[in-house]
């Protein structure tokens, strides 16, 4: 069993609104990491001035980090490597939201949606292509209203925040990336997601 923790950054909020940034962790049911992705994607869309304000990718900076390469373009490359791993749970914090995306994207596209295979109310293993959501997980875990955005569950780790920007710029580097990203990049959710996957999944996994 293989899981695919994913995160993404888009123009908007609105059903016309495209990803421009997708991150991604390829890992095994012991929380070995296997691939990491993350792609910068180019889109005639205009940026929402609130999405800007939020994760601070711009026209013009998305223009130079996607060396002209659209969403599909990305995601397809990435299909065929994932292919290779039939019995694959993606997972994300807030995966509804993120499905859309990646789905309107690609219908805006004239592209067929992608099939994330059998939604999971919890994370049990079953065979060929599942989806699971993180912050139902947390939810169980910790029940009441409010607490449950991605840096407050991260707090809850036993883990200073140094210690997960040094381990983060290890793998920033090897993707050319920037090491000192921070929460609404998309490739740092991914990655401070995996931390809270991988402490909590004792509670979560079934």
């Amino acid at each position: 069993m293989n899981y695919f923790l994913f995160d993404v950054e888009s123009t908007g909020m609105t059903n016309k609104d495209e990803v421009i940034q997708f991150s991604g962790l390829l890992f095994d049911e012991k929380f070995a990491l296997k691939k990491f992705f993350n792609f910068y994607c180019d889109t005639q869309q205009t940026i929402d001035p609130g999405a800007l304000k939020v994760h601070g990718i711009s026209k013009e900076i998305l223009k130079k980090l996607s060396d002209g390469k659209t969403f599909e373009d990305n995601f397809f490359e990435m299909l065929k490597i994932l292919e290779q791993y039939p019995d694959l749970c993606w997972v994300s914090y807030n995966i509804e939201f993120d499905k859309r995306l990646v789905n309107q994207t690609l219908v805006n596209n004239g592209l067929e949606p992608f099939d994330f295979g059998k939604d999971l109310p919890k994370f049990i293993k079953v065979p060929g292509k599942s989806n699971a959501c993180l912050l139902q997980g947390m939810r169980m875990i910790f029940p009441g209203r409010g607490g449950h955005k991605l840096y407050q569950i991260v707090e809850r780790l036993p883990y200073s925040k140094e210690d997960i920007q040094r381990a983060f710029a290890k793998l920033a580097i090897t993707c050319n990336l920037d090491p000192e990203l921070s929460y609404h990049n998309a490739a740092y959710d991914v990655y401070t997601s995996y931390l809270v996957f991988k402490y909590f999944a004792p509670k979560l996994m079934y």
